[in-house]
């Protein structure tokens, strides 16, 4: 075995022959790898086999990422939950009625203690129960 390496390492141009082959087998198996994935789970994203056949994966966005685009689904764009305001304008009226002294503070000192992550003086036209409460209060 010693000897055939030696023999290999000395012929000008066979290991690097023999590296594209290795580069090529597994450039071919990552292939076949995630086409086989998209095959026997069509409903999968992007990311569910990103996370299944990570090795293939990077191989080809390291190597082919051209071929790699071909192989993937089409990309999707991210949803973003919608922010229930009901819900949060109920919370932010009971909270606000259990405060004492409530009338007496400043709408600023008000949305710090009920901890209202900036509803109260940016979004408070989404929260219409929370409004009534300020006007009645007389902070709004």
């Amino acid at each position: 075995m010693g000897y055939v390496e030696q023999l290999i390492s000395n012929t000008p141009g066979l290991v690097l022959w023999r590296q594209q082959l290795c580069a090529m087998r597994k450039h071919q198996a990552s292939v076949i790898e995630l086409l086989d994935a998209r095959q026997s789970h069509p409903d999968w994203r992007r990311k569910e086999l990103k996370s299944h056949h990570s090795r293939a994966f990077f191989h080809l966005y390291h190597h082919d990422r051209d071929c790699l685009e071909a192989i993937l689904p089409p990309a999707l764009k991210p949803l973003r939950q919608s922010k229930n305001w009901a819900v949060e304008d109920e919370r932010l009226v009971l909270a606000i009625t259990e405060l004492d002294g409530a009338e007496s503070m400043s709408l600023t000192v008000l949305a710090a203690k009920v901890r209202d992550k900036g509803h109260l003086i940016k979004q408070l036209d989404k929260l219409p129960l929370t409004k009534a409460l300020l006007v009645k209060l007389g902070v709004k």
